[in-house]
């Protein structure tokens, strides 16, 4: 190999270099640009779920509202103890009067809502809400990958 072949062969291998390096660099950032919103996401999830933890409440009724394509129930869970005592819910279409059967995907206490907050950030890039005062999740969905959304239209706290 001549001289000018070795330079040739040194100034690609540069090249091919910086090339890697750049493109080790633009995996990195795009990395960092996925991986930093679940992060921050997370931290803020983490922090709303300890507001609500430092609250004690375990006995509350909250309404929740389904907000979708087809039927859109509004239902009241009450819960004691952190568990659900009892559920009913209403078609807002209906004018929210008639009791219909409970809705499964809306028996949900806040603990539940804060499992869905944890999924609907990390895997379906949603938005979610908290109340200020609680912490409790109090809008889930509602973006181009999830049009619907779960709303918790009205929360009170129980006394035992």
């Amino acid at each position: 190999m001549n001289r000018q072949d070795a330079k040739s062969a040194e100034l690609k291998n540069k090249t091919l270099h910086k090339i890697s390096k750049g493109w080790l660099t633009c995996l990195a950032i795009a990395g960092l640009l996925v991986l930093l919103p679940a992060l921050v996401n997370t931290v803020v999830v983490t922090f709303n779920r300890l507001k609500w933890e430092n609250t004690q409440i375990d006995d509350y009724t909250l309404t929740l509202a389904y907000v979708g394509p087809g039927l859109q129930p509004i239902q009241t869970v009450t819960v004691t103890d952190g568990e659900i005592v009892k559920s009913v819910a209403r078609m807002m279409y209906y004018g929210g009067k008639e009791e219909v059967p409970s809705v499964p995907f809306l028996d949900l206490t806040v603990e539940e809502l804060f499992g869905q907050a944890y999924r609907c950030l990390l895997y379906s890039f949603c938005r979610v809400d908290y109340d200020a005062v609680y912490g409790y999740p109090k809008w889930l969905g509602g973006t181009f990958v999830e049009p619907d959304w779960i709303e918790v239209v009205n929360f009170e706290p129980r006394e035992k």
